[in-house]
């Protein structure tokens, strides 16, 4: 599980520092580099405490995940309004649909 963990880490740290380095994957912030920049590293204490945890559930269970099958997909859905002015403020165009720009005057007209 040690070697488990030291991958996944190492590969979120890996595509996180990708990001801060490459414009072309920024996402859709307006300010990517700086929104990036706010990304904590791990420190050791969380990097081992989640080795810890997971060796715990493989030496008890005997498996990881221990609960359900490795290949459960879980399908979820929010519903809820968007805040336009929050993503022209904050996201570059495209951040979200026609559909969701005209929700409300098409939904909640008086």
């Amino acid at each position: 599980m040690r070697e488990a963990v030291l991958a996944y880490f190492d590969f979120k740290m890996n595509n996180i520092t990708r990001a801060r380095v490459e414009p072309s994957f920024h996402g859709v912030w307006k300010d990517a580099p700086d929104v990036q920049a706010m990304i904590p590293q791990f420190s050791e204490a969380c990097l081992e405490a989640s080795i810890a945890y997971c060796e715990y559930v493989w030496g008890t269970y005997g498996r990881f995940p221990s609960y359900y099958g490795p290949l459960r997909t879980t399908l979820a859905s929010q519903a809820h309004h968007l805040d336009l002015e929050f993503y022209d403020t904050f996201y570059t165009p495209g951040a979200y649909t026609e559909t969701q720009a005209q929700h409300n005057e098409l939904w909640h007209a008086s």
